[in-house]
């Protein structure tokens, strides 16, 4: 132990800045533990030498104790951000890339249990969606999370595009999870992990690059590749011109008979024009209460339409 006095005040705090010393208690500090104290005390000895051959630098870089660093900062730390370099810098760090997972429900009972400062604290997303619109979880929560309960969710709708998640009618039971393509992982993570034993569908445009995105999520989660057809889309408000550079050709899309009429007329829908369509409430209860009549199966394998 060293006792603090004027005298050894900026030893001290040098000591405290590197992360060599930390507080016991009152005027009063310790080492760390020694395993760390190995690792500081490699890294001050190396930088202390390229001082001597040469360098500027006055004090040592070395990095302060983090159980948790962004993937670009860790990569930042060893010399660029965008060089993929994202190892933990030190032994037992987590390196995050903080995703925030969004989800509405209602009706679920959905509870999630995590730690924070050292004690249990319960998340109700039934009362998050009706009070914030949405439960949104960061990564780093998800972390901490011990538990989740949801003994009354029906169905798991995973929603590609932002616009349908939002405005899609909350039915009792229903857990609507936003999964964009560009980055479905922390939706397929969370059902993978904690919505095993409930049903589960996915919401796509009605597109090639929607079948696509489907399959994708479906390898992901490991179970059959089931969308969200309601009875009224052909009749939808808006059926648009398959143009534009993003959009992958009908021929190149997964198998889904019942989008044939699409395919032939090089169309495809959007999916908020279901959402806000009159007639969505009436299909999402339907879907909620295990109706199978709206649900389409595609196949894994690469065959095209």
């Amino acid at each position: 132990m060293m006792t603090e006095n004027a005298k050894e005040k900026s030893l001290r705090n040098y000591l405290a800045e590197l992360g060599i010393i930390i507080p016991s208690t009152r005027n009063r500090w310790r080492l760390v533990e020694s395993e760390r104290l190995e690792i500081l005390l490699a890294q001050v000895h190396q930088q202390m030498q390229q001082q001597i051959i040469g360098r500027k630098e006055h004090r040592p870089a070395i990095p302060r104790r983090m159980q948790r660093i962004h993937h670009k900062s860790a990569s930042a730390w060893r010399g660029n951000s965008k060089a993929g370099l994202n190892q933990p810098l030190v032994k037992g760090q987590t390196v995050t890339y903080d995703d925030v997972l969004r989800l509405r429900s209602q009706g679920t009972d959905l509870r999630l249990t995590f730690t924070c400062n050292n004690r249990e604290n319960v998340l109700f997303a039934d009362d998050e969606s009706l009070w914030r619109s949405e439960c949104c979880l960061p990564e780093r929560m998800l972390l901490d999370l011990l538990s989740v309960d949801m003994s009354s969710a029906q169905l798991i709708m995973t929603v590609e595009n932002l616009g349908a998640y939002v405005d899609i009618p909350l039915i009792d039971g229903l857990i609507l999870i936003f999964a964009p393509g560009l980055n479905c992982q922390p939706a397929c993570r969370w059902v993978s992990q904690y919505g095993k034993d409930i049903p589960w569908v996915h919401f796509p445009d009605l597109d090639p690059n929607g079948l696509t995105i489907a399959r994708q999520l479906s390898h992901s989660l490991a179970r059959p590749c089931r969308i969200w057809l309601p009875d009224f889309w052909p009749s939808a408000h808006q059926v648009n011109d398959m143009i534009g550079a993003e959009k992958h050709a009908w021929d190149t899309a997964p198998n889904c008979p019942q989008l044939r009429q699409l395919m032939q007329e090089q169309r495809w829908i959007e999916q908020e024009v279901l959402v806000v369509d009159y007639r969505c409430i009436a299909a999402i209860q339907r879907l909620v209460s295990h109706s199978g009549d709206e649900i389409a199966l595609i196949e894994l394998k690469e065959n095209s339409i």
